[in-house]
């Protein structure tokens, strides 16, 4: 899991006794703490995520936040939708062929653009 506190230091975890667990796209802090945490407290922090190469539907496309009781009961919740995804590449495959690879006599590139968007080039040094 990409997740990481911000700052990643001891004074920017807010929770260090509480286990957190990212399983299916869902991130679960299991609040263990020996005392509350104050109101209002920032609760900031990083994930490393990949996009996927479109944007997803827009009834799945949402950051949601839920805060449950002990038995799963709703507190509170929140949902954000998310952003739309502009694509780029995907598989791309860079080749030295030819009879002089010690010189790089050619490089064959081969991509596929996943985006309408851009001018795609491939500078020569």
């Amino acid at each position: 899991m990409g997740f990481s506190w911000d700052p990643p230091t001891v004074q920017g975890n807010i929770l260090p006794n509480s286990p957190i667990n990212c399983t299916k796209g869902v991130l679960t802090f299991s609040v263990s703490e020996p005392q509350n945490v104050k109101e209002g407290k920032l609760m900031k922090f990083r994930l490393d995520t990949v996009n996927p190469v479109e944007t997803p539907h827009v009834m799945e496309n949402n950051w949601i936040v839920s805060h449950l009781e002990a038995d799963g009961g709703i507190m509170a919740t929140e949902a954000l939708a998310g952003w739309d995804i502009v694509s780029q590449l995907h598989e791309v495959d860079i080749l030295l062929v030819g009879e002089s690879k010690a010189r790089v006599a050619l490089l064959a590139c081969s991509m596929i653009s996943t985006s309408r968007y851009g001018l795609w080039s491939l500078p020569r040094k």
